[in-house]
C-alpha cells in the first residue's frame, strides 16, 4: 500500500496533509465507490504460502481496461485491498488444514487496520466476522508496556485493560461482495505461478 501511495498518489498526499488526515482515508474513501472485484482488476503481488517452494511474483496489475471510470488509483487501490485479503483467505485456508483449527472470527490490527473499508473486504473474502482492536498500532504499545517494565515503572494492566483488550465492533461478511471475488483465489494464484521464479 505504501508503494502505490508513494508512486501514484502524490495528489491524494498533498490533499490529505492540507486536509490534516490520513492519505490513505482519502483512497479508501475514493476506492469505497468502486464495486466488489474491483471491475476485475486483478493484482499479483504475493500469493498463498508455499512451503516447499518459494516464488516470488513479477508485481503486475492484470485485466486492466483503458476505460477511465473503471480503471483508475481508486479501482487499483481497492484490487490492492481485495489481493491482500484473498492471499489472507487462502493462508488462513492453509493454517485450518493442517492444524484442524477452524477460525470463528478475525481480528485485524496495525495500520491497515484503520480504515473501515479493508476491514470489510477482509470480512466479505474470508466470510468470517472482523473485529478491530480500539488500539490499532499494539506493536508501539507493546513496546512502551515493556520498556516500562523494564525501567521498573509499574503500569498497571488493570487500570488499562479496557484499552489494550478493546475491540470495535464487529464487521460482518456480505454475501454479494462475496460472490463477486470468490474465485479469484484461483486466478491470483495461478497469475503469481506463471510470472513467479523460484527463489534461491
Amino acid at each position: 500500500m505504501r508503494w502505490f501511495r508513494d508512486a501514484f498518489c502524490a495528489e491524494e498526499k498533498l490533499i490529505a496533509e492540507r486536509l490534516g488526515v490520513d492519505a490513505y482515508s482519502l483512497l479508501e474513501e475514493m476506492a469505497s465507490r468502486v464495486p466488489a472485484g474491483s471491475h476485475g482488476v486483478m493484482p499479483i503481488f504475493s500469493d498463498a504460502m508455499h512451503f516447499k517452494q518459494w516464488y516470488h511474483a513479477a508485481p503486475s496489475f492484470i485485466n486492466l481496461s483503458i476505460d477511465p471510470e473503471k480503471c483508475n488509483k481508486a479501482t487499483l487501490f481497492r484490487a490492492l485491498e481485495e489481493n491482500a485479503a484473498i492471499v489472507s483467505a487462502c493462508n488462513l485456508a492453509q493454517i485450518s488444514q493442517f492444524s484442524g483449527v477452524t477460525f470463528e472470527s478475525l481480528v485485524f490490527a496495525g495500520g491497515g487496520s484503520k480504515g473501515a473499508l479493508w476491514s470489510q473486504i477482509l470480512s466479505d473474502v474470508t466470510g468470517l466476522p472482523v473485529r478491530v482492536p480500539v488500539v490499532r498500532e499494539a506493536t508501539a504499545l507493546g513496546c512502551a508496556i515493556r520498556r516500562r517494565n523494564r525501567r521498573r515503572i509499574v503500569w498497571r494492566y488493570g487500570q488499562h485493560r479496557r484499552t489494550v483488550s478493546e475491540l470495535a465492533p464487529r464487521v460482518h461478511p456480505k454475501s454479494a461482495a462475496s460472490r463477486a471475488v470468490s474465485g479469484d483465489d484461483e486466478q491470483v494464484a495461478d497469475g503469481v505461478r506463471r510470472s513467479a521464479w523460484p527463489c534461491r
